[in-house]
């Protein structure tokens, strides 16, 4: 059976290439790139290079934040720093999709909540 990766292999890291779980990466370099956008426009994108086994990094806006609030808004800093990243859904554009997130290791997953003010009363009035 031939899968969507077989045919179309990325050199950076899918949320795909996460399936049996978060890992663990330290970081070796962030390094500023020429890349191509979504339309196919060059665009500077940060790439995290790792130091053993897993695929280099497009770092997106939201992962940046929450690197930067681990180790510092400094790239150059991040360097044997160590990362946890992990596959989940987002909805963007109306659509849900596949994306990598980040956190510190060992951190556990946040369980949604309602947002304050909510009125979390499941009873139904008659």
């Amino acid at each position: 059976m031939v899968s969507k990766n077989d045919v179309f292999p990325s050199k950076f890291l899918k949320p795909s290439d996460l399936k049996n779980g978060p890992e663990v990466g330290k970081i070796n370099v962030a390094a500023l790139e020429d890349l191509k956008d979504f339309s196919g426009a060059p665009a500077k994108k940060i790439v995290i290079y790792f130091q053993r086994k897993l695929k280099p990094l497009i770092v997106n806006r939201t992962n940046w934040d929450t690197i930067a609030d681990l180790y510092g808004d400094e790239s150059d800093d991040w360097a044997g720093r160590e990362i946890e990243l992990f596959a989940t859904t987002i909805l963007m554009n109306g659509k849900e999709t596949d994306t990598i997130r980040i956190r510190k290791p060992g951190a556990k997953a946040k369980k949604a909540s309602p947002p304050p003010g909510a009125d979390v009363n499941d009873e139904i009035a008659f």
